[in-house]
């Protein structure tokens, strides 16, 4: 029902008349007279309001012209690969790291190379006194050198029947015995050099020069810091989704590498139910230390996806949460929405067309085959590179 404006000039003009009437009839208005005209203008006026609705209520309409289509804005959106991550903490070490330890006895002579710096394999790291072992050496050699000659004697005489096989055994045997002696003393005095058994650096000395080691005793840890192994533990819900040579990201306080997945474990730990995962990654540059904390990274699916604003998503007359879209015929077209992944650019969205266009501004207030008018727009700093990192992942 429409209602009266009481400001407006026509009502204005109406009322000046009734009451010029109303004078004409029962002269100049006086307080005499007054509540009597009172209740018969309030009288008319109810009837003209009455019959003036009822009256415009059933004056037939003309037919207007159409209502032109509603203005919305859609955003072009063509999806794009995108890697979906397992994202975890996990700890980085030396591939290569061992304790040295004294494997003979003596006194510390010599500090080569210091902490530190780096060794190639077989460089000398330690020197130990050698001690008695030159005179054992000679005296090996020497006892080797008559044994030699005594087995050389034995099977000359053996051939011409003046000694028996016996004799040519026992002969052979010393010697044997005599040689072994002499590697024992040749290997104690090569053990009292230590040396690098791969290229790395020495990370921690246990003895200072002077000192006496005994057979066990720990020198220096030694580590070559070039490849680093990680280890995770992963839930056994989601040990499936790991799998052998996956390229992993490792951020580590902002140093960022890529790894490969070398080893998942078979076997649960009892105690957490979880599955051991390693992967080895690249650290020549030794910006990343020894026993250090990362997140690790590793791709679980790829699949087509959108990223758009989480602003786009509406509702179904179902209650059912999707985006809507225009067609090439400009009419709204409703998707149901899988989200695949989440990060500060926006939300990625699979299982939906390649191309589409999007209604991100208008879209509460058309429904699925409403025809639009599509105002295009472009996102500033749009990131859509198929790299960018789960920030919402598993």
């Amino acid at each position: 029902m429409k209602q009266t404006d009481f400001s407006q000039p026509s009502f204005k003009k109406n009322l000046f008349k009734i009451k010029k009437k109303v004078e004409q009839k029962w002269g100049p208005l006086t307080l005499k007279n007054s509540r009597f005209i009172f209740f018969f203008v309030t009288f008319i006026l109810i009837i003209w309001f009455t019959l003036g609705t009822v009256f415009q209520d059933t004056i037939p309409h003309k037919k207007g012209k159409n209502i032109s289509p509603v203005r919305v804005r859609v955003l072009k959106s063509e999806a794009i690969e995108k890697t979906t991550y397992y994202t975890l903490q996990g700890t980085l070490n030396a591939l290569n790291k061992v304790t040295l330890r004294a494997e003979t006895a003596g006194t510390v002579i010599g500090i080569i190379n210091p902490k530190g710096e780096h060794l190639s394999r077989n460089e000398t790291i330690l020197k130990l006194s050698i001690d008695s072992r030159f005179s054992k050496l000679k005296e090996a050699q020497a006892l080797v050198s008559q044994r030699e000659l005594e087995y050389k004697n034995a099977k000359k005489l053996s051939s011409k029947k003046f000694r028996s096989k016996t004799d040519v055994a026992s002969a052979k045997s010393k010697l044997e015995g005599a040689q072994a002696v002499l590697e024992q003393i040749q290997v104690e005095i090569k053990d009292t050099e230590i040396q690098a058994p791969f290229d790395g650096q020495v990370d921690k000395r246990y003895v200072e020069l002077g000192d006496y080691v005994k057979i066990g005793d720990p020198l220096v840890d030694y580590v070559d810091l070039d490849v680093l192994l990680g280890v995770v533990h992963v839930a056994e819900k989601d040990i499936r989704l790991i799998k052998i040579n996956a390229l992993c990201q490792i951020d580590c306080n902002g140093v960022n590498r890529t790894g490969k997945v070398t080893f998942i474990s078979s076997i649960a730990d009892p105690q957490t139910r979880t599955y051991q995962v390693e992967f080895t990654i690249n650290n020549k540059d030794h910006k990343i230390p020894d026993g250090i904390t990362a997140a690790v990274k590793i791709p679980i699916e790829t699949s087509m996806a959108h990223l758009f604003s989480p602003a786009a998503i509406a509702m179904n007359d179902q209650g059912i949460p999707g985006i809507k879209t225009v067609d090439d015929d400009n009419k709204v077209l409703f998707h149901k929405i899988n989200i695949l992944n989440h990060d500060a650019t926006g939300i990625w969205v699979r299982d939906l067309p390649n191309k589409i266009r999007i209604i991100t501004v208008g879209q509460f207030f058309v429904r699925t085959g409403d025809t639009v008018t599509p105002i295009d727009i472009k996102l500033k700093n749009k990131n859509q590179d198929k790299n960018v990192t789960d920030t919402s992942s598993h």
